[in-house]
C-alpha cells in the first residue's frame, strides 16, 4: 500500500471531490480521520469537542464492516464499538442538529451469503438502528454490496447511498469566530499548527 504521507505530505484529513453532471456541479468534502481518533472517542479518552469536524458535517455515516461480521472472532467487537461511538455522540452535543445520519452496513453480499453471520447480525442490527435513531429519528439505514459478484440478485445499495450523499445538506451560516484552540485532550496529530503560506 502507498503510505498516506506519500499521497498527501501535509497530512490533511479532508478530501475534496467535485462531481459534474451536465451543468450541475456538486462539491463533496469527505473527512478521513485516523481510526485511532474514533477508538479514543469510543473509549472515552477523547471528547467530541476534540473532533470539530463532527459539528461541521452535513452528513455523518456510521459504517459497519460486514466482512468483520462474517468473522466469528471479530463480530462482537464490531457491534460493541459501534454502540460505544453512539453512546459518546449521545453524551456530547455532537453532531449539530442539522446533520443527516445514516447507518451503513458494508459488504452486504458477504453477510447474506453467510447464514451464521446473518443469524448473528439481523436481530442486533434492529437494536443498533434503534439506538442510532435516538440521535436522529430520520437516520437512514443502508446496506451496501460494493464487491458483489456479477449477477448479484439483490440491490447493491449504491444508488441509495449516492442519492443520500449528493442531496444538498442544510446550509450552515457561520458567524465570525475567534481562532480555534484545540482542547488539551485532542491528539497531537490534530493540534499541529497550520503552515503559513510564503509571503
Amino acid at each position: 500500500p502507498v503510505p498516506r504521507s506519500a499521497i498527501d505530505p501535509e497530512g490533511r484529513e479532508i478530501l475534496h471531490i467535485a462531481l459534474i453532471a451536465g451543468e450541475l456541479c456538486v462539491h463533496l468534502l469527505l473527512a478521513e480521520l485516523p481510526s485511532e481518533i474514533f477508538r479514543q472517542l469510543a473509549d472515552n479518552q477523547l471528547s467530541t469537542a476534540g473532533i470539530p469536524l463532527l459539528r461541521r458535517g452535513d452528513k455523518l455515516a456510521l459504517l459497519i464492516d460486514g466482512g468483520r461480521l462474517c468473522d466469528h472472532d471479530t463480530r462482537a467487537a464490531v457491534l460493541t464499538r459501534a454502540r460505544q461511538v453512539i453512546e459518546r455522540l449521545l453524551a456530547d452535543p455532537a453532531p449539530h442538529p442539522g446533520t443527516e445520519l445514516a447507518l451503513v452496513v458494508t459488504k452486504w453480499d458477504l453477510i447474506t451469503g453467510d447464514a451464521a453471520a446473518m443469524a448473528y447480525w439481523q436481530p442486533r442490527e434492529e437494536q443498533l438502528l434503534a439506538e442510532f435513531r435516538r440521535l436522529d429519528p430520520g437516520a437512514l439505514h443502508l446496506r451496501v454490496a460494493a464487491g458483489a459478484p456479477a449477477g448479484y440478485p439483490a440491490d447493491d445499495g449504491f444508488a441509495a447511498l449516492r442519492s443520500w450523499l449528493l442531496a444538498p445538506g442544510p446550509r450552515q451560516a457561520d458567524s465570525p469566530i475567534a481562532p480555534y484552540v484545540w482542547p488539551a485532550d485532542a491528539p497531537p496529530r490534530l493540534r499541529r499548527p497550520r503552515k503559513r503560506a510564503p509571503a
